[in-house]
């Protein structure tokens, strides 16, 4: 499915897609800075720190890769419903106004073409 042509959306979701996984990044190093911190400092609650910077950590690492894998994934009629599944979690919470264009520009016709739907 090589010889399909790329929609022209795709440069643009390929950026969201690199966005997202550098607000994620940050995520990550916001719970070690907070992990760290919370342990150093005497005087703040450990457990509660622990927790919640370890809830960071887990979940910026987790979304840092899923972010940075979905762009490689190959151009099959499957790969489009993940893509689609991703950027309808953006326009519900994560990040409506870069994902509700992409996604108008995701369900048309060319594009679904694109990865041979």
């Amino acid at each position: 499915m090589t010889d399909l042509p790329r929609a022209p959306v795709w440069p643009w979701y390929v950026a969201y897609c690199v966005l997202m996984a550098l607000v994620y990044a940050v995520v990550l190093m916001a719970g070690i800075a907070f992990l760290v911190w919370t342990i150093t400092d005497p005087q703040l609650e450990v457990a509660m720190g622990a927790f919640v910077g370890g809830a960071m950590i887990v979940v910026g690492g987790l979304l840092l890769v899923g972010y940075a894998i979905l762009p490689n994934l190959p151009r099959r009629p499957w790969a489009w419903t993940v893509h689609l599944v991703v950027l309808v979690i953006g326009v519900i919470g994560a990040n409506p106004l870069c994902a509700l264009p992409l996604f108008v520009f995701w369900i048309r016709d060319e594009t679904k073409a694109s990865f041979g739907r």
